[in-house]
């Protein structure tokens, strides 16, 4: 049968600029776009854990180039909620497809 792929990106915004080859925020959106890529077939799904706006921003669009989607948690609890969505939606899509 069909395999689901799927990624899922969580970051508080604090990026690793040491093995970066450019902008971080660049290369992040170039692979979200590339994984997201009719010949990928992944679903991306972002998370951004108590993070400040720019990595926010950075998430949702990275979400948007993969055809993803996009998580906002402030807290535990959020993160928690986050993480059950996006185990429901891929049971939904096993179960689906």
């Amino acid at each position: 049968g069909k395999t689901t792929k799927a990624v899922i990106l969580m970051t508080d915004g604090i990026f690793n600029m040491s093995y970066a080859n450019g902008r971080a925020s660049d290369q992040a959106l170039a692979i979200c776009g590339g994984l997201g890529a009719p010949t990928k077939n992944v679903k991306v799904y972002t998370v951004a854990f108590d993070a400040p706006a720019f990595a926010k921003t950075l998430l949702e669009d990275c979400a948007e180039a993969a055809g993803g989607e996009f998580f906002d948690a402030t807290d535990g609890e959020a993160l928690r909620s986050a993480f059950l969505s996006i185990a429901k939606n891929l049971n939904d899509l096993r179960l689906t497809q």
